[in-house]
C-alpha cells in the first residue's frame, strides 16, 4: 500500500505521551518516535475552564518538528480537558486528511468515573488514538457499531466500539497488506 514506510510522530502536549502507543505502529504498519511541546495557554477557554481542541491542533499543525524524518503523521496527546464549540467536550480532533491530530486522555481515565484500570485506560487511548488518525486518513464517521470509527459521544460509546477498523474502513485507507 501507499503507506508502506509511514512515520507516526507521538507528542505529549505538556505531559509525558503514553509509551503504550507504540502498539499503534502495528495497525498503520509504522514506525513511531515521541516528542513533547510545552502547552499552550492561550488554548485556555476561562469560562469553559476547557482547552480549545481547534486552537491546540492548529499549533502542533504549525509546528516544523525537529524528527530525523518528514513525520507523515503528528498525534497530539494531552492531558487536559477539550471542547469544540457546541459540544461539552470531544475525546479527540482531527483534520480530515491532514497531518496533525490530537486526543486528550483526560476523559479517558477510569478514576475520571470510578475505579482505576489500567487495562480498560490502556485501551480507549488507542482506541481514539486510532480513531483521530482515521480521520487524519480521510476517514468519515462509521455507522458500523464495532468500528473503531464510530463517533463516541460518551466514554460508554468508547468502550462499546471494537478497536479495529471495519472492512470497509480499512479498505478505505487501503493498509492492508
Amino acid at each position: 500500500s501507499k503507506y508502506d514506510f509511514m512515520k507516526i510522530l507521538i507528542v505529549g502536549i505538556g505531559c509525558e505521551p503514553p509509551k503504550f502507543l507504540r502498539e499503534i505502529s502495528k495497525v498503520f504498519h509504522a514506525e513511531i518516535s515521541f516528542d513533547k511541546l510545552e502547552l499552550i495557554q492561550n488554548a485556555f477557554d476561562k469560562t469553559r475552564k476547557q482547552y480549545d481542541a481547534e486552537k491546540i491542533l492548529e499549533y502542533i499543525d504549525s509546528v516544523d518538528f525537529n524528527v530525523d524524518f518528514d513525520s507523515d503523521k503528528v498525534l497530539g496527546v494531552l492531558d487536559k480537558d477539550i471542547f469544540v464549540e457546541k459540544l461539552n467536550f470531544v475525546f479527540g480532533l482531527s483534520e480530515i486528511a491532514g497531518r496533525s491530530c490530537i486526543i486528550s486522555i483526560y476523559r479517558l481515565r477510569p478514576e475520571f468515573y470510578g475505579e482505576k484500570n489500567e487495562k480498560l485506560f490502556k485501551e480507549r487511548v488507542i482506541k481514539e488514538a486510532i480513531h483521530e488518525l482515521g480521520h487524519s486518513f480521510g476517514l468519515r464517521h462509521c455507522s458500523n457499531k464495532r468500528c473503531v470509527m464510530r463517533f463516541s459521544n460518551s466514554i460508554i460509546e468508547v468502550d462499546e466500539k471494537g478497536i479495529n477498523f471495519c472492512k470497509k474502513c480499512l479498505e478505505a485507507i487501503n493498509l492492508k497488506k
